[in-house]
């Protein structure tokens, strides 16, 4: 039967036909999901840096690290004599264990959300707003949930406008502008003394 591997870099699945494999002069073998990996590898990238991959969001605490369910996918290279029982029982048993995952994984999303709702309700505009860390973020009425929301608008950093580079003859033709709109207030500046 066909193995799933995963990717060497960003540990997305790799399945059997799909990705490619390269292998290193000390017979290490990689597998890459596509050529984006192969290529953040080929360029020495660490993974735990590059914001996308599975090893940065575990790093931030994103995604679940110390989870017993993970231990299920180790690889055992022993080969198990074939017992139809023990063959359904597995299959129910991973059935179970994606289950056990899904939950985890979003019991853990919304404590992340939780603590980070808190740490907003804490600045002085929250406060304002008349929020307390105390009270029920998830059961907000509509009118404290915008307030939360302008709140947290506010806490975003803006970043500047992008700003084409100007032709060499746009740059001349507003210097000139300013020069005749220099030389104007001066005039007038004159006529007034």
């Amino acid at each position: 039967m066909p193995r799933i591997e995963s990717c060497s870099f960003c540990s997305k699945p790799v399945y059997p036909g799909k990705g490619l494999c390269y292998v290193r002069n000390d017979c290490r073998v990689f597998r890459f999901c596509s050529s984006k990996c192969h290529k953040n590898y080929r360029m020495k990238r660490n993974p735990r840096k590059v914001r996308w991959t599975k090893m940065s969001r575990m790093a931030r605490g994103k995604e679940l690290v110390a989870d017993p369910t993970h231990d299920f996918e180790r690889r055992r290279n022993r080969a198990v004599k074939y017992d139809r029982e023990l063959w359904e029982k597995t299959v129910n048993a991973m059935d179970r264990i994606i289950e056990i995952r899904n939950a985890r994984t979003v019991r853990s999303i919304q404590a992340r959300k939780r603590q980070n709702a808190l740490r907003v309700l804490a600045t002085k505009k929250a406060i304002d707003h008349g929020f307390t860390e105390t009270m029920d973020v998830n059961n907000l009425d509509p009118l404290q949930q915008a307030a939360l929301d302008r709140v947290r608008e506010r806490r975003r950093i803006v970043h500047k406008p992008f700003k084409p580079v100007l032709r060499k003859q746009e740059v001349a033709m507003r210097r000139e502008r300013i020069k005749a709109i220099n030389v104007s207030t001066t005039s007038t500046c004159e006529a007034v003394e």
